[in-house]
């Protein structure tokens, strides 16, 4: 789940405990497994920092495939 930039730290927090509450949930669990998703309990700075990665990861493989948006 991401927020839009800016967002004041307080209420990041809030929703990520929230958030966290409720991804717990047995229901929940069961959910997202069964769509094949593996529920994670990264903070907002991890989860900031895999998105970075992330973005440099499959840029790399894009450029090195040659992919260009239509």
């Amino acid at each position: 789940v991401f927020a839009p930039a800016g967002t004041p730290g307080p209420i990041v927090d809030r929703l990520h405990a929230e958030i966290m509450k409720i991804v717990a949930t047995p229901e929940v669990q069961a959910r997202l497994k069964n769509f094949g998703m593996l529920p994670s309990q990264m903070t907002p700075a991890e989860l900031g920092e895999f998105q970075k990665a992330e973005v440099v990861k499959w840029g790399k493989v894009i450029k090195a495939a040659g992919i260009k948006a239509e």
